[in-house]
């Protein structure tokens, strides 16, 4: 009876062969360049509007500063978790910057509407290839 009360504590898992109890592997950390490339893009995309001069357009440059602060925020939970949610959400993101020049129609703005499709393009490639690098993780390690 004593071994079922260790079975609930975290990190440990029983082991079905009757061994017994035995900590679970560390999560095999990914090369985190990806995480720190979205945190680079993360500050460029929230100073697109000063580098780039549409600080004049009001919904593009308060979409680029939040965008920008959200992608900052969720590379910091990537590098710290190392979670697969955030590279989705960090991919939705980066679909709204390619779609936000149409939506918040300032897509006749060159100087606003190219950065937006250019950061958005480099951030859903980033995703797009942290999600493929890490694909076959959690599944490994059940």
């Amino acid at each position: 009876m004593g071994q079922l009360s260790k079975l609930h504590s975290f990190p440990h898992r029983f082991d079905h062969r009757g061994v017994g109890l035995h900590h679970t592997q560390p999560r095999k950390a990914r090369l985190p360049w990806e995480a720190w490339t979205t945190l680079a893009l993360g500050v460029a995309i929230g100073l697109a509007p000063w580098s780039f001069g549409f600080t004049g357009l009001g919904g593009a440059t308060m979409n680029s500063v939040i965008i920008g602060m959200l992608v900052f925020a969720l590379a910091g939970l990537t590098l710290t978790l190392q979670d697969r949610w955030e590279g989705w959400f960090t991919l939705g993101l980066g679909a709204w910057l390619v779609l936000a020049p149409w939506l918040l129609s300032f897509y006749r703005v060159p100087q606003a509407a190219l950065p937006h499709l250019g950061f958005g393009l480099a951030l859903m490639a980033v995703s797009i290839l942290s999600l493929w690098r890490s694909w076959g993780e959690d599944e490994a390690e059940a």
